[in-house]
């Protein structure tokens, strides 16, 4: 729930309290009005009526809320059924590269020309990027918030398909490689680390 949605309902919770206890305040300045009129019981029942009512209005309040809330996650299950699948290879139809088993075996990574967009009419995160790092190198990415260094990871991996260049890994080109044998072979910690129960070498190759 959006916090437009929390505000309004917190709006006709006030809004009901404030009703509630205008309709008692003028049932009791009625009743005190019309006393040796109206008798007892009756003043009870229209007390008793209108406690009824006003719950009744707060029940009526929060059962909308939740049909909303179910509609709502119902709207994002459907979304999530028409969401693309990843591709076992990329650009669809490519032919599939079978590397050696023990693939990687040295790590050298090389990007050339790569261009990355997160959506199709969207600006590059990444635009003709090109760089190779040698195997057993250890490599310091720096640059300013939103310079691309984040989406380097996503591209090695296929979080995000590229739209242009290639990117190898020990000369193998990881687009025409099946997307299942690239996540078992290449890892990944990303800045925001989720830590699961387990082993360190579970939680780094599950």
């Amino acid at each position: 729930m959006n916090h437009f949605e929390n505000a309004t309902e917190k709006y006709f919770q006030v809004y009901l309290l404030s009703f509630s206890n205008i309709m008692f305040v003028s049932t009791g300045a009625l009743c005190i009005h019309l006393r040796g009129f109206i008798s007892d019981t009756v003043l009870t029942i229209a007390f008793r009526d209108l406690q009824g009512m006003c719950n009744g209005l707060c029940s009526l309040l929060h059962g909308g809320r939740e049909i909303s809330e179910t509609l709502l996650s119902m709207q994002k299950i459907f979304n999530l059924e028409k969401a693309p699948q990843e591709l076992p290879v990329s650009p669809a139809g490519s032919t599939e590269i079978t590397p050696p088993s023990d693939w990687p075996t040295k790590g050298a990574i090389e990007f050339k020309n790569v261009d990355l967009r997160y959506r199709p009419n969207n600006l590059k995160a990444l635009s003709r990027l090109s760089f190779k790092a040698e195997a057993g190198h250890k490599i310091g990415v720096v640059g300013r918030s939103g310079c691309g260094k984040s989406t380097m990871c996503l591209a090695l991996t296929r979080i995000v398909e590229i739209c242009g260049g290639t990117v190898l890994v020990d000369g193998v080109e990881v687009s025409k490689v099946n997307l299942d044998k690239v996540r078992e072979k290449i890892t990944v910690i990303p800045q925001d680390p989720v830590i699961f129960e387990g082993t360190i070498k579970f939680n780094l190759d599950p």
